[in-house]
């Protein structure tokens, strides 16, 4: 996962990228039913609508202390993978972002999610893992 902050637009902009089968195994234990993604180009509204109520059960964030909200944009395939695009609306700039993410370790239990930060010209990345689901970062001014 990459978030990159746009000072200008006042968003950070945040593109996920899963790998198709074990996303597909995820999403159907956690909506009870079968779902598989095309090998190419942007998905169907029902597919769409099943990434988003998943990505906003198992990511939450916040910015300097205050919960924000993540807005889903799309996901578009790539072959074996899937590029996921979401949005948050930033009001001031940051200093602290916090993150909880339990992306895909209910069903792959040593799945590591990587995040990869691009905030006020400083890049930082975490590892988050089915033990350490929460952690955060700060950034200077």
């Amino acid at each position: 996962m990459n978030v990159e902050y746009s000072p200008e637009e006042r968003i950070c902009k945040v593109s996920l990228k899963v790998f198709t089968d074990d996303f597909e195994e995820t999403l159907s234990d956690f909506h009870q039913k079968s779902i598989e993604f095309p090998t190419k180009g942007t998905l169907k509204p029902y597919q769409d609508s099943l990434i988003h109520i998943y990505i906003h059960s198992k990511i939450k964030c916040k910015i300097n202390q205050k919960e924000v909200k993540m807005r889903y944009l799309g996901a578009e395939a790539d072959w074996d993978s899937l590029w996921c695009y979401l949005q948050i609306d930033v009001s001031e700039p940051i200093s602290t972002f916090e993150m909880h993410n339990t992306l895909m370790t209910e069903t792959h239990g040593r799945q590591k999610n990587m995040v990869h930060f691009n905030i006020n010209g400083q890049k930082k990345s975490l590892a988050f893992l089915k033990h350490t689901p929460l952690q955060s970062v700060q950034f200077l001014d």
